[in-house]
């Protein structure tokens, strides 16, 4: 279907299953958790354009917010970008009015905060990212949810693991 990502032409068969433009490949796991990755992602997407952010942005935005006073650094390492990249979401949010890095006339090595602006991008992205769930997951009951949210959470940590792992002289 032209104009169609795969994650959006894969169809579900009667019995469940997934039948997939990937043959086999697109029944693992991990190819089902990316393409349901990508559709949440368009549509938050879509919601954050109205606002003037960008994926990237916005989550900045919750870092800041849960960690006042951060470091550029710090940003940057939270959202796995290199320094120039980091540099470029602080100035766009700056841009924005979202940010204050300097404060007093200290550098950025002084912290970035969100200003009044920035509290309220990230509210309405709390919102947009609450409706984004509620489109993806609605469909799964609150215990679901939570059953969901705890494997989850079991993936990551056993993927971190290995990747700490194959990073130590104890890796493979």
């Amino acid at each position: 279907m032209p104009g169609k990502s795969a994650a959006q032409t894969a169809t579900v068969t009667n019995d469940g299953s997934s039948a997939s433009l990937f043959g086999e490949i697109g029944a693992r796991l991990g190819y089902q958790l990316h393409a349901t990755d990508v559709l949440a992602m368009d549509v938050i997407r879509g919601m954050l354009a109205e606002l003037g952010l960008t994926a990237t942005r916005a989550t900045a935005l919750a870092y800041i917010r849960a960690h006042p006073g951060c470091r550029q650094a710090d940003l940057g390492r939270a959202l796995s970008i290199n320094r120039a990249s980091a540099m470029e979401v602080v100035n766009a949010l700056t841009a924005l009015g979202a940010v204050a890095p300097r404060q007093q006339g200290f550098s950025r090595r002084a912290g970035i905060n969100l200003t009044l602006r920035g509290e309220a991008l990230y509210e309405e992205f709390r919102k947009a990212s609450l409706r984004t769930d509620e489109i993806s997951f609605g469909c799964l009951s609150e215990a679901e949810q939570e059953t969901l949210r705890g494997l989850l959470e079991r993936v990551r940590s056993s993927t971190v693991d290995f990747i700490t792992r194959s990073n130590t002289k104890e890796g493979i």
